[in-house]
């Protein structure tokens, strides 16, 4: 009777871990549609803080539109019209944001809940700067 109970529970954890891992798998496609986010943190020029629409391709392109605070003043950096960046996503479920001008990786990203909040770090030299972005609609693609 123990080895039957042990087998059944084996193989009961065996199929949950399979399953897990089964959902985590995440692809370009899985990053699609319109996603409201902030950032904060310290840049080269001090404190900073952003608010924004990040609209996800599906396909590895990303455009940005944002308001920004960078040390008390105000400015648009990014997005009138949106500018178009590129992203990755691995099937861990961590990818980048790049230039696709230079390929050069400027954030470390990680989608959750299936795709529904992208959580990013900045790369660039000088920047202690983070963000949540979460999916509200499918507007717009």
């Amino acid at each position: 009777m123990n080895r039957t109970r042990l087998k059944t529970l084996t193989a009961a954890l065996l199929f949950s871990a399979l399953a897990s891992a089964a959902h985590a798998r995440c692809s370009l496609s899985t990053l699609a549609g319109n996603y409201g986010y902030f950032r904060e943190g310290t840049s080269s020029t001090g404190p900073l803080a952003s608010i924004g629409i990040a609209t996800y391709d599906g396909r590895g392109t990303i455009r940005f539109s944002q308001t920004t605070v960078k040390n008390g003043v105000q400015g648009s950096d990014i997005g009138d019209p949106p500018d178009a960046y590129g992203y990755t996503l691995n099937s861990n479920c961590t990818g980048t944001f790049f230039d696709p001008s230079t390929g050069d990786a400027f954030a470390e990203i990680v989608a959750v809940d299936d795709g529904k909040q992208v959580d990013f770090i900045s790369l660039s030299p000088g920047n202690t700067v983070y963000g949540v972005a979460r999916k509200v609609s499918d507007w717009g693609n």
